[in-house]
């Protein structure tokens, strides 16, 4: 060691590990080409000093070739960490993102069912959706409550109105049911549905529109005094 030429090479080969294990990894937090370059170089140092019979210069060279794998590892091992801690942020903010359109898409929709509602509540109409089945839907105008009252939920419209209006709740029974079997025009079917309802003296009139909301199909019904 003292005599041979590793003696001239062993302050370079320490900066050179010291630098690839404590300020590469810490600067970069990369673990490649400066690993293997310095591999190589140590590598070949070692095997230099074992050829010439300089065992402490082998014994140098392959500590240090353990420092620089013990560099590369843990150089892997912080990039990993900083990914991780990466990943674990973008996926916060995603999160975060998520939950504010969330939240304004919630504000948007009830805005619009205010909206509605204040409609419903002051429109001169009887407004009221039934689905394929003739179930009257919760949403229907509050002129549609006064003139024929609230009807519990799962009821039909025509067996809410059988009471009041007979041949209009039987005629609009016969009609759901032809546009439910769908064996004749859906427009032919509509056509056939009665247009005209007498409640106790007074008349209404009767127009029906098919509203579909996300493949849901059902039967706008407008009564008219």
């Amino acid at each position: 060691w003292s005599d041979g030429p590793f003696r001239a090479m062993w302050l370079p080969l320490l900066l050179i590990v010291a630098g690839n294990v404590l300020v590469y990894p810490v600067l970069t937090r990369r673990a490649g080409v400066g690993y293997a370059v310095t591999a190589l170089y140590v590598g070949s140092l070692g095997v230099g000093a074992a050829l010439r019979g300089e065992l402490l210069g082998a014994q140098v060279a392959l500590r240090a070739l353990s420092l620089v794998a013990v560099g590369a590892v843990l150089t892997s091992i912080v990039r990993r960490l900083d990914e991780n801690i990466v990943e674990a942020r973008t996926r916060r903010h995603e999160a975060e993102a998520r939950k504010v359109a969330l939240e304004r898409s919630m504000r948007d929709l009830d805005e619009r069912n205010r909206n509605l509602r204040l409609v419903l509540d002051n429109v001169a109409q009887g407004f009221v959706t039934v689905d394929r089945d003739g179930v009257v839907s919760p949403e229907r105008s509050a002129a549609f409550d006064r003139w024929f009252g609230a009807p519990p939920p799962g009821r039909t419209l025509s067996a809410h109105l059988a009471a009041r209006a007979p041949e209009f709740a039987r005629w609009l029974d016969l009609g759901l049911e032809a546009l439910r079997d769908g064996m004749l025009p859906a427009e032919l079917c509509l056509d056939q549905l009665p247009r005209r309802m007498v409640d106790r003296g007074r008349v209404y009139d009767a127009a029906y529109t098919p509203v579909s909301r996300d493949g849901d199909e059902r039967l706008l019904v407008v009564l008219s005094d």
